[in-house]
C-alpha cells in the first residue's frame, strides 16, 4: 500500500484518509439504505454523519490525551497521524446520541 497517494501543493492525500472517507461514505450509504426499507424517516441520516464527524474528534482528542507528555498539545492535537479506537467510540456514539436526543 502506498502512504502517500498524491499531493497538492504541500497537501498530501494518504491511502489511510482515503479509505476512512469510504468507509464513512459506504456506511452512510448503507444506513440509509436501511432506513428507506424499514421504513423509518431518512432524516436520521443525519445522527450517522454527526456520529462520524464525533468520532473521528474524539478519536483525535483522546489520542492527543494519551500522548500529553511527549510534544505539546497544539502539536499532537494538529499532528497528522494519530487516533485511538476509544476515542472513536465515544466521540462517535456521544454525538450522534447527543443529535438525537436534541433533535427528537
Amino acid at each position: 500500500m502506498y502512504p502517500v497517494l498524491f499531493r497538492i501543493g504541500s497537501f498530501e492525500v494518504t491511502s489511510f484518509g482515503v479509505m476512512v472517507a469510504i468507509a464513512a461514505l459506504a456506511g452512510l450509504w448503507l444506513f440509509r439504505r436501511e432506513l428507506v426499507r424499514v421504513d423509518l424517516p431518512v432524516q436520521a441520516a443525519d445522527a450517522g454523519t454527526i456520529g462520524v464527524l464525533g468520532g473521528l474528534a474524539g478519536a483525535k482528542l483522546l489520542w492527543t490525551f494519551e500522548h500529553l507528555g511527549e510534544a505539546p498539545w497544539t502539536e499532537l492535537l494538529f499532528a497528522r497521524g494519530g487516533l485511538s479506537w476509544y476515542g472513536g467510540l465515544a466521540g462517535g456514539s456521544g454525538a450522534g446520541l447527543a443529535y438525537i436526543i436534541a433533535r427528537w
